[in-house]
């Protein structure tokens, strides 16, 4: 099988192509930094010429990027013809659990979308773009939960625990991740089982803990000893709007936004049971996972 994976250079993408040729099979790589664009025809034409599946990963994140319903939903919507043309063998597509919005209780493949968020409004466009060509290319959605992993996002977390920054919240909120290595094999199955495409799976890790839960953890993996110190969610946006105006001024960026406090305060409750019963699961549980990220950043005290 010849495979094509967009966003390859990524977080996720680099480790799908590792897994991908570890396992025999031959991966072309399509990427913005080596200059690939899903919006340049041509080029597209070129890159997906004799591929027999796509893993569409590429996306673009930025909330205030003037390209980002460019890039997520026209830019899949072209992925898709040109993988029409080529009678393509299979499409994953990577989408979000995000795109069901803010959760009252636990979600399923059934819950209807409800996206909050630009980011998340453009995925879910996405998703209906990808369903639209169902009886053209053999498809299959999914939907994954926040990825942990050695990154700079989670780089940037360990290393705020690690001085001690409090917990905003009651921290009772349901907190299910999915560490990376498990996507990258949940991918791996959906894209060698023909019996997945249609389908739409959520995926995560099998249960979820609180966010008090993982944060006492993470703690307690760098040596802090007691439960963490709490403080009000309006305290801390508070804060973040002063810390902002700092960054700005010094010229720095900060995860410490607003916005990022919100989310940290959602609900993050998933069943996985659909995909479980088409024969996969994940290996490990965010806390697990937390170790691993942390010994691979080299972050141990």
């Amino acid at each position: 099988m010849k495979v094509l994976v967009t966003g390859s250079e990524g977080f996720i993408g680099k480790r799908l192509v590792e897994a991908l040729r570890k396992k025999g099979i031959k991966v072309r790589e399509f990427d913005l930094k080596k200059g690939d664009s899903l919006l340049d025809a041509k080029r597209l034409a070129r890159k997906i010429k004799g591929i027999e599946a796509v893993v569409h990963l590429a996306a673009e994140l930025d909330e205030n990027s003037k390209t980002l319903f460019k890039t997520n939903v026209e830019g899949t919507e072209a992925l898709l013809n040109a993988s029409a043309r080529e009678k393509m063998k299979r499409f994953i597509f990577l989408s979000t659990v995000g795109v069901m919005g803010e959760l009252k209780k636990q979600a399923n493949e059934m819950t209807k979308p409800n996206p909050v968020t630009r980011y998340e409004k453009s995925k879910a466009l996405a998703e209906e773009k990808v369903e639209q060509f169902q009886e053209l290319v053999p498809v299959t959605i999914i939907r994954s939960a926040l990825v942990l992993g050695a990154n700079s996002y989670w780089k940037s977390i360990i290393l705020l625990a690690k001085k001690g920054f409090p917990l905003i919240g009651s921290g009772k909120n349901k907190f299910q991740l999915v560490y990376v290595d498990d996507l990258v094999e949940a991918i791996v199955f959906c894209l060698e089982n023909e019996q997945t495409e249609g389908e739409t799976f959520i995926v995560a890790e099998e249960k979820a803990v609180t966010l008090e839960e993982f944060y006492i953890h993470l703690r307690k993996l760098l040596g802090k000893k007691g439960k963490p110190i709490k403080i009000p969610v309006w305290l801390a946006k508070t804060i973040s709007i002063l810390y902002i105006t700092i960054c700005f001024l010094l010229n720095k960026k900060t995860l410490f936004r607003p916005a990022y406090i919100h989310r940290l305060q959602r609900e993050r409750n998933y069943s996985i049971n659909k995909i479980k019963e088409f024969g996969w699961k994940p290996m490990f549980n965010s806390l697990q996972a937390l170790e691993k990220t942390i010994d691979e950043l080299k972050l141990w005290n």
